[in-house]
């Protein structure tokens, strides 16, 4: 994987991109939004108890993959991707200064059931989320340097995938990332407002 990245071609790609502020107003999979490094605070208040991932204390270009195992999460390379390393970049990773370089995917599983994931990361990404081998839910968002997404939900995944914006991108960059076991109150709120709309449409003649 190649490891040096033409920083202002970059910065000049992502200033183009089009940036999707606010919380999701619909919920697939009981799964819920929150996009834009101005809201991050409303998916912290929602995730209780989470865990982070800063990518830092490590020497640049450190592949990442059982560093974190204390933590209930693993790294591993997907089939096709060129591999993960740590990437020094204080425009990149405006959180601390490190971050994750990757080649088309990232792969994280976790030691048990989780309910919130989200990540500050520069350009795009597709975050898809998996209980096994069953896909839940698939959002790719399109932002700038310091971009925010996360995402909670009422079921359970026990494995986020990373992806590439392909074919526009084959790079993959994250900043600090998060996740939680706990169910957010917020979720849970959404989706029993889901579940009455559905069942009045069942209702209706």
């Amino acid at each position: 994987m190649t490891r040096t990245r033409n920083m202002q071609s970059y910065r000049g790609r992502c200033s183009m991109a089009v940036i999707t502020l606010g919380v999701s107003t619909a919920a697939q999979a009981g799964f819920v939004g929150t996009y834009g490094a101005a809201n991050a605070d409303q998916w912290f208040g929602a995730a209780a108890g989470f865990a982070t991932v800063a990518f830092t204390g490590f020497p640049e270009g450190t592949q990442i993959a059982e560093q974190y195992a204390a933590l209930g999460i693993h790294f591993s390379i997907p089939a096709g991707s060129g591999g993960n390393a740590v990437q020094a970049s204080a425009v990149m990773y405006p959180q601390d200064g490190w971050g994750l370089a990757g080649s088309r995917a990232i792969e994280m599983t976790f030691d048990s059931p989780m309910h919130a994931f989200a990540a500050y990361f520069p350009g795009d990404a597709r975050f898809e989320f998996y209980a096994g081998s069953t896909l839940l839910y698939a959002q790719t968002r399109v932002g700038d340097i310091n971009s925010f997404a996360g995402f909670t939900s009422t079921e359970s995944f026990d494995r986020v995938l990373l992806r590439a914006n392909e074919p526009a991108n084959f790079g993959l960059f994250v900043d600090n990332i998060y996740f939680s076991a706990v169910p957010s109150p917020a979720a849970l709120a959404l989706a029993a407002v889901a579940g009455r709309m559905r069942d009045a449409g069942r209702r209706r003649p």
